[in-house]
């Protein structure tokens, strides 16, 4: 009960993907809880930083948003982020 109050009252993302209906009429907040239920962490790794650094998934999203090849792109971004965690793979 006080997840889903809480939810609501202060637009947060609920903690459990059960509770996403509490804030289904919260355009905003409705995205960012179906997209945190399919996302995922990123590494616990020290090499993290250089990924960031490095930001592939930047122009990923633009060549996407653009109409371009999503898969292409994906492809593109998923390399550059495996040769930053493990060089010479």
């Amino acid at each position: 009960k006080w997840d889903t109050e809480l939810a609501r009252t202060m637009n947060y993302v609920p903690n459990k993907t059960t509770l996403a209906s509490a804030v289904a009429d919260e355009e905003g907040v409705a995205a960012m809880a179906a997209g945190a239920a399919h996302g995922r962490a990123t590494p616990s790794t020290p090499l993290w930083a250089a990924v960031e650094a490095d930001n592939p998934i930047k122009p990923y999203m633009t060549k996407v948003l653009s109409g371009g090849d999503a898969q292409k792109a994906a492809r593109g971004a998923s390399q550059r982020i495996t040769e930053e965690l493990a060089p010479g793979l």
